[in-house]
């Protein structure tokens, strides 16, 4: 949670609230950047990059430099890794980071881009777009504008993916298969479409367009216990599209429910963050409802801007 004024500024208190404790201050002037099951990753308003390990006294890590952009990761057996710039940063408890060089995706040439914005893009540059772990492995999703590939930086097999397009979100379902949200950015082909690979033999499994075209607030991948979802927002709707076999089912939600989605250890979602402001809501897959949580409220004025699930509660 975070103060009262919308703006970031060097003063501005950022709490962490435990149910039934009270909210522990972090710091001062922080952005979010990504949180993991117990785990808070900063960016501080002077530049700092900061990890805390949550809990009702959160415990700074390390704290480094920025390299240049707000990170977002995850963690892996101890260790950070933060996607910058395209490229992908392991930093480990004591703050020693080291920068690991990501495979490219299959080059492409001769692609016909649209003309209503003179945008230079080099179609064979690769870079990273979304990280995520399955079986103790860690997984990076690479692509030049065109082509992808899934990389399993583990073991270094790699699973490439003609005519992807770009990795909006990825992550890892119930079912321990990969789901990745892509979209191919040339012209009239801007659909979001999920694509869902098993992780251990290496295969795409599935393809299931989301008949969404962009025009997001934001959109992303949520897993829960009882599915994977799409969490779409846009500056009038918000909905979750439950990822079937092959195909989606749209589930309409509140417009003012939130711009953030988290899958809690019961198998329901909360959604937080944007409109909702201060309000937390839950998303029973069983019943498709959606209730405010008050037992989570953020104190009024405030932001909620992370959720965690600590020891596998099925409340944050």
């Amino acid at each position: 949670m975070v103060g009262a004024d919308p703006l970031v500024t060097g003063d501005r208190p950022v709490y962490l609230r435990s149910p039934g404790a009270t909210p522990a201050e972090v710091g001062t002037g922080y952005y979010l950047a990504a949180a993991g099951d117990d785990l808070l990753l900063m960016l501080r308003f002077n530049g700092h990059i900061q990890a805390f390990r949550a809990g009702t006294r959160p415990a700074r890590l390390y704290d480094r430099m920025a390299q240049g952009e707000v990170p977002g990761g995850l963690e892996l057996n101890g260790v950070i890794y933060e996607l910058q710039f395209g490229a992908l940063i392991a930093t480990d408890s004591s703050g020693d980071s080291r920068t690991i060089v990501l495979p490219a995706a299959q080059p492409t040439d001769n692609v016909a881009f649209c003309e209503t914005e003179k945008i230079l893009i080099d179609p064979r540059a690769s870079s990273g777009q979304a990280i995520a772990v399955a079986n103790g492995h860690l997984y990076a999703f690479v692509s030049t504008f065109v082509n992808g590939a899934l990389v399993d930086l583990t073991d270094g097999r790699r699973l490439d993916l003609p005519e992807s397009g770009t990795a909006i979100s990825m992550t890892t379902g119930a079912d321990g298969k990969i789901y990745a949200l892509t979209i191919d950015g040339r012209c009239n082909s801007n659909r979001a479409v999920v694509r869902r690979i098993d992780p251990i033999t290496l295969r795409q499994e599935a393809i299931i367009d989301t008949q969404r075209p962009l025009g997001f607030d934001r959109i992303q991948l949520v897993g829960g216990r009882e599915g994977t979802y799409v969490h779409a927002v846009t500056a009038t709707s918000a909905e979750l599209l439950r990822v079937d076999a092959n195909a989606v089912t749209p589930i309409a939600l509140p417009a003012d429910s939130g711009l953030l989605a988290a899958g809690a250890p019961d198998g329901s979602l909360y959604l937080y963050g944007g409109r909702a402001r201060n309000v937390v809501s839950r998303f029973d897959p069983t019943t498709r409802t959606v209730r405010e949580v008050d037992e989570v409220r953020g104190p009024d004025g405030s932001f909620v801007g992370a959720l965690f699930f600590l020891d596998g509660a099925s409340r944050p």
